[in-house]
């Protein structure tokens, strides 16, 4: 069997204290009680901004089921693992922006009110368009349209 990496040893192994049994607790045995695998975990929290790092080890400490007797308290214990944690220093690396598909100029809300004028006053317009056919349209259906039966007079011829 591989030997793991020993760089975690000194956090792995700091002593935290007792369980309700009298065995001696380090954070190994807290991360194997929590069925995770420790060095693992280990690396995982040695990316973690200091103060992440120990509320997630006060936080697997704490959820053991028989309680442990802790000296320092469970966020003592964890300042104390986490300062021996190696930290670990990875560039940030910066994602490439998504090119733009549309790009807006500067002064875009000049613009936009320009379109929009230019919209209402067409609408305005189209409405009195549609208002002026519709009353003529009314004019010229609203003429009689029955024929008399009378005959027309009859031309004298005089």
């Amino acid at each position: 069997m591989p030997r793991v990496s020993s760089e975690f040893d000194d956090f792995l192994f700091v002593p935290i204290g007792e369980d309700r049994h009298g065995m001696a607790l380090n954070l190994l045995s807290v991360l194997a009680r929590s069925d995770l695998d420790p060095w693992a975990e280990a690396a995982r929290l040695s990316e973690l901004p200091e103060k992440y790092a120990k509320a997630r080890v006060a936080a697997l400490i704490a959820a053991l089921p028989s309680r442990p007797l802790i000296p320092a308290g469970c966020g003592g214990a964890a300042a104390q693992a986490v300062a021996r944690l190696p930290r670990r220093t990875t560039p940030t690396v910066e994602l490439p922006k998504a090119p733009r598909r549309f790009a807006l100029p500067e002064h875009s809300w000049a613009i936009v009110c320009a379109v929009l004028m230019v919209l209402a006053v067409g609408a305005l317009w189209a409405a009195e368009s549609h208002q002026a056919a519709a009353k003529e349209h009314h004019h010229v259906v609203s003429a009689p349209t029955h024929v008399s039966s009378a005959k027309p007079p009859a031309d004298t011829g005089k």
